[in-house]
């Protein structure tokens, strides 16, 4: 899952998003789409002013033991042995 957390953003983070923004604008800017250039570098300019980190939430991990993991399969009564 997605967390977004706003004011959290690193200086590297922020240098990045402004050289990705300039680069999108300038490449959308050649292809002479400029409402999507607009577009793009207001969303950009936008998430780095408020400082807005993404960060993929994991899933919670089993609480089981080591112990309580393993299965036996030797106890199983439908296994029959071939003759």
């Amino acid at each position: 899952m997605l967390q977004l957390e706003t004011l959290n953003l690193s200086i590297q983070n922020v240098i990045l998003r402004f050289y990705a923004m300039m680069g999108i604008v300038i490449i959308l800017g050649f292809m002479n789409q400029w409402l999507l250039a607009a577009v793009t570098a207001f969303v950009l300019a936008m998430s780095t002013i408020l400082g807005v980190s993404f960060k993929w939430k994991k899933k919670p991990v089993s609480k089981l033991k080591a112990s309580e993991k393993i299965v036996m399969l030797s106890n199983r009564k439908d296994i029959r042995m071939a003759s």
